[in-house]
């Protein structure tokens, strides 16, 4: 009788540890901590009165390469240098986390698309 009185003390403290330990887990997280805000474009009016407007991305710039000969952008998989062009947009400069187009008389500052943007879908 001893024993078995025991051995229910001990399986009600396994249980209660048990449960303890499942019940402190933290809850999950609502957003990833690591990824980066969507990026934003911008676009700089010729007159310089008028201040810069934020559109949204024109197209995918994915990364950048900066180099002491070359400057290359992948927009949309597509390799380009600077003078190059790709939807009616102009390549201007390079830089590690931006790339600057132009259309017509518009300059526009892409921002690069982090990994994590697309949110594990």
């Amino acid at each position: 009788m001893k024993r078995a009185s025991a051995m229910l003390a001990i399986a009600l403290c396994i249980g209660f540890v048990l449960n303890s330990v499942v019940a402190s887990e933290p809850p999950p997280l609502r957003n990833n901590p690591f990824s980066r805000p969507p990026a934003a474009a911008v676009v700089e009016p010729a007159s310089a009165g008028t201040a810069a407007r934020p559109i949204p991305p024109i197209f995918d710039l994915r990364a950048t390469m900066v180099g002491s000969r070359r400057q290359l952008a992948n927009v949309g998989g597509r390799i380009l240098e600077a003078g190059e062009s790709v939807s009616g947009y102009t390549l201007l400069a390079v830089y590690e986390d931006r790339a600057v187009f132009s259309r017509g008389e518009n300059k526009v500052t892409i921002y690069v698309k982090s990994g994590s943007d697309d949110d594990d879908e």
